[in-house]
């Protein structure tokens, strides 16, 4: 190993260090937790798998399914709405730029106590979404969009999106978008040139906007709980109640340890799906 290399290294042990003590040192006194049994109140120590083997009942299987659907819908939207948001960003200059970036940065100044009360405000029956579109004539009566998959939905990619678009973003602020313009100039079309010149040079970025989208979708409690009804409460709310309300730690160290698992697994298959098609994108060589 040479003097380049060890020194590239001394300068990353701070964060290693980091993850070490904040997640895996933490992840490894969960498991410890899990491991121990629920005669007792929060839990009673020892060495039992009892926990584990009740995770597989149908309905924290259930549990995990209707996680991972909201999940997955978050993160498409979240994809959706950063995407071109972010190009239009990368493509912008000065003012204009600063703002664009302002109104993406919103949502994660907001508290989100506030964030999430001002949503039920908007999403009331007799609230500003429904007389809207009742006023367009879209609807006859107001539509149930509080305590609902539609609510839980929109309050976790109101903060998930920006998380997304800033990520990518960041990733095509190291692309020449004079590269575009060269396309264009031989022969490509708009869409073509983005698809075959930006989406394979932020792909990695992309990847890691969906990698964030996911984990905070997967850990999702205050927006489900707050804007959803009882059908959108995960892992993560499931994982509170078994440790704040039926005092059942061990339990909930293992909702907790799905809810990591789960996250890492959808993150490195999403990473290298998304990576993989948008490297097939690039086109042919002659």
């Amino acid at each position: 190993m040479g003097p380049g290399r060890i020194r590239r290294w001394w300068l990353a042990s701070p964060a290693v260090a980091l993850i070490a003590v904040g997640f895996a040192l933490p992840m490894l006194l969960m498991v410890r937790m899990s491991l121990n049994g629920t005669a007792g109140q929060p839990y009673s120590p020892g060495l039992t798998l009892e926990s584990y083997a009740r995770f597989f009942q149908p309905l924290y299987l259930g549990l995990l399914w209707r996680t991972v659907r909201l999940t997955l819908v978050i993160t498409a939207l979240s994809v959706l709405i950063g995407i071109p948001y972010a190009y239009v960003v990368w493509r912008s200059t000065g003012l204009r730029r600063g703002l664009l970036l302002a109104i993406a940065l919103l949502p994660l100044f907001t508290n989100v106590i506030a964030r999430l009360y001002g949503w039920q405000i908007l999403l009331a029956n007799r609230g500003p979404v429904n007389r809207l579109l009742e006023l367009l004539g879209l609807v006859e009566e107001p539509l149930r969009l509080n305590y609902s998959f539609v609510g839980a939905t929109v309050g976790l990619t109101y903060v998930a999106a920006p998380y997304f678009t800033l990520i990518y973003f960041s990733a095509l602020s190291g692309v020449d978008h004079r590269l575009v313009l060269a396309a264009r100039t031989l022969g490509a079309g708009r869409l073509r040139a983005v698809a075959g010149v930006v989406l394979p040079l932020s792909a990695y970025g992309l990847a890691t906007g969906i990698a964030v989208a996911f984990a905070w979708g997967m850990g999702a409690y205050a927006e489900t709980v707050t804007l959803g009804s009882s059908q959108e409460w995960g892992l993560g709310y499931e994982a509170w109640r078994q440790h704040s309300l039926a005092r059942n730690w061990p339990f909930s160290a293992v909702l907790s340890e799905v809810i990591v698992l789960a996250t890492l697994a959808l993150v490195v298959v999403a990473a290298w799906a998304t990576v993989r098609a948008v490297r097939g994108m690039r086109p042919e060589e002659a």
